[in-house]
């Protein structure tokens, strides 16, 4: 390594003209005018064999030109009041600054102007002291005084974020990121252009020759492991290391650490590799790197190769270190394979794995009933995923192999097929378990691991699938035509693989329609001897030759219907006089308990299926209510003898008997109250087969 002192350019500072901000004509608020001045700068690069460079663009190994565009920033910082108390405290709080800009015909050049219109001193040129010209002009600078001065809240910060990522120039470094500085000592000779600026390097080169074979490098890290070499650095008044603003700064600065990292990484144009043979610089931080530097290579298909460097590094400001690699650059291949072997079931199936190469590469399976997607691979460090197929095995258990090539490493991986055994199950979907005789449908559900057909046996039921695949739970719909018998039917359900393996069978049940007529009395019950599912006829109490019938109107209104015998055991009752329970709850409904039987029930129509309700404007009782409503039995009232009961509704909005108005047969009513008698309000309940 070979290390060669660089300084950046000294320059003229020229000051022009002032000039004022104008004024509105009639303010709203009294605020003085802020004053400018034009101030341009010359640099010029001194010459190569003083082994001084400029700052930002190398030319010929040392010497560095100015780059159209580049940008200084001036700071000055506030006179501390030592030499003047009468302006301390109170003024010149803060410190002037501004950004001037390189201006030249030329792309690059040993010397340019640097220029700005809009320089501001803020509370006067008088008042400030000591300044700083510091490059690129993104370093943040900060400097204020304040009462507490003495104290040594005085801040004065220069912070500087050198980046982690550089982008390779052949035989120079990227623009914009080389952190220099110059002081300015006399602040009256800078106002006066008379100021000698001479810029000082604050950052370290890493000079790095790659071999005349270097092939394909896109990248190249350095990196330590006890120092950082990019990231952000400062200097400030405040931590008490190098600037204090009282006094003189004292150069050259020394920046410590706030935020560095300790590496860097130097990487081609985009599309582009670092050419074989070239040299390139890399900008850091100074310091010891007492364990070395490593210094890491990464090609286009992201394969690394790195170099250590165990001696002792010293990085300085305004040096050059050369690290030229003499032998070959190379990486090593990588093959990797995730499997070795599969084990797979017998039914259709299939599995994954990956590969890994930085060669092209390919896979062959040896057996047709095994296929590969992809069957090759372009090179790359990333992992390629293929998968690989089976049909369902419905032979012996058999075996393929893959072969993955790339170059010269080969793999071999082993898929192993068992034999298919079919598994079938047909199961009832919900707690239904009996169709309805008046048609309605029902679900089963179909496992499978492998294709299947569902066939029956009768044509009453039709089925709302006949074929699928494998599943995990397919729902079938089962529709059962109405049964127009009275007698219970059953259907059989047959589940069978493709291949006539296996069998599953599935009974369905439909119960017997609805006998019209011939329903008998068996004989008189009490509220507590009725039971759910039980077919009754309600006769009234007064006229015992009238009972309840439900009439073919869409509401079926709830009548009173004549011409039978009085003796309830010689009348035969068609449908429309039959009733079920569908709910009951013995010993609750009167609250009276005077009544010796006492029972809640919902009462439900034969003919329709339906409860019984109310409507509310006629208080006339009709069968059009899904869920129906409770009645109220009671009977055996104190000492009574006979079986007569009486009703209530037992909804919450009311509590009256169901009744019907003295001498009217027509309709069953509701009775809040004002009834006479007992004939309205008692009814005899008959259980029928």
């Amino acid at each position: 390594m070979k290390k060669i002192l660089f300084c950046l350019a000294a320059f003229a500072a020229l000051v022009s003209c002032t000039k004022e901000n104008p004024v509105d004509e009639t303010p709203t608020v009294d605020t003085p005018a802020v004053e400018y001045q034009t101030i341009t700068f010359e640099a010029t690069a001194p010459s190569a064999e003083e082994n001084d460079a400029t700052k930002t663009t190398l030319v010929n190994g040392s010497l560095v030109h100015w780059v159209k565009g580049d940008a200084v920033k001036i700071m000055f910082v506030p006179i501390n009041g030592q030499e003047d108390q009468s302006v301390w405290p109170g003024k010149a709080y803060d410190g002037a600054s501004g950004i001037m800009t390189a201006t030249f015909d030329a792309e690059t050049s040993e010397s340019a102007l640097f220029h700005t219109d809009s320089w501001n001193w803020g509370v006067g040129s008088e008042y400030m002291g000591v300044g700083i010209a510091v490059y690129p002009s993104s370093v943040e600078t900060y400097s204020h005084r304040n009462d507490d001065y003495y104290n040594g809240n005085a801040p004065t910060v220069i912070s500087y974020n050198l980046p982690s990522n550089q982008t390779a120039v052949e035989n120079s470094f990227q623009n914009g990121v080389l952190f220099s500085y110059a002081e300015i000592a006399n602040v009256e000779e800078f106002a006066a252009n008379q100021s000698k600026l001479n810029f000082k390097n604050a950052c370290a080169l890493i000079k790095v020759t790659l071999p005349s074979d270097a092939a394909d490098i896109v990248s190249l890290t350095v990196e330590s492991s006890n120092a950082t070499l990019s990231g952000k650095h400062k200097v400030d008044s405040y931590s008490g290391t190098t600037f204090w603003a009282q006094y003189y700064p004292i150069y050259p600065l020394v920046m410590k650490s706030d935020g560095g990292v300790n590496n860097v990484t130097l990487s081609a144009p985009t599309g582009e590799t670092l050419k074989a043979g070239a040299s390139y610089y890399i900008v850091t931080w100074p310091g010891s790197h007492s364990n070395g530097l490593s210094f890491t290579f990464t090609n286009t298909l992201g394969l690394t190769n790195t170099k250590q460097l165990a001696q002792s590094v010293e990085l300085e400001a305004s040096k050059i270190d050369h690290f030229y690699f003499k032998n070959s650059i190379t990486f090593e291949h990588v093959f990797e394979v995730s499997e070795d072997s599969f084990d797979i079931a017998g039914a259709a199936t299939g599995g994954s794995f990956t590969v890994t190469s930085s060669r092209d590469w390919t896979a062959v399976s040896d057996s047709e009933w095994l296929t590969i997607s992809p069957a090759s691979g372009s090179a790359s460090v990333s992992a390629a995923t293929v998968t690989f197929n089976a049909p369902e095995n419905t032979s012996a258990e058999r075996t393929a192999k893959i072969t993955i090539t790339a170059g010269e490493d080969t793999k071999v991986i082993t898929v192993t097929q068992a034999q298919f055994m079919a598994e079938l199950s047909i199961e009832r979907y919900g707690s239904w378990n009996i169709l309805p005789a008046d048609g309605d449908f029902q679900f089963v559900t179909i496992k499978s691991n492998t294709s299947w057909t569902l066939s029956c046996d009768k044509d009453w039921l039709t089925l709302g699938a006949t074929s699928g695949s494998a599943t995990a739970g397919e729902t079938v719909m089962l529709t059962a035509a109405e049964n127009t018998t009275t007698s219970e039917r059953t259907a059989t359900l047959y589940l069978r693989d493709n291949a006539n393996t296996v069998e599953k069978t599935f009974t369905v049940t439909q119960e017997g329609g609805k006998k019209t007529s011939g329903y008998k009395v068996v004989g008189v019950v009490l509220p507590e001897d009725m039971q759910t599912g039980k077919y009754y006829v309600i006769a009234n109490y007064g006229d015992p030759t009238r009972y309840w019938t439900v009439g073919s109107a869409s509401f079926y209104d709830l009548t009173l219907t004549g011409g039978f015998n009085a003796n309830a055991y010689s009348n035969e009752f068609s449908i429309d006089q039959v009733f079920y329970v569908k709910e009951i709850y013995k010993g609750t409904g009167m609250t009276d308990t005077n009544y010796h039987h006492r029972a809640q029930i919902a009462l439900f129509s034969l003919k329709s299926d339906l409860g019984m309700a109310y409507i509310t404007s006629t208080k006339t009782y009709r069968f059009n209510n899904k869920y129906g409503i409770y009645l109220n039995l009671g009977a055996k009232w104190g000492s009574d003898t006979d079986n007569s009961v009486d009703m209530r509704d037992a909804s919450p909005s009311r509590d009256a008997y169901i009744s019907t108005p003295d001498n009217d047969a027509s309709k069953i009513t509701c009775s809040d109250s004002g009834f006479t008698g007992n004939g309205p309000r008692k009814w005899l309940i008959y259980e029928v087969q």
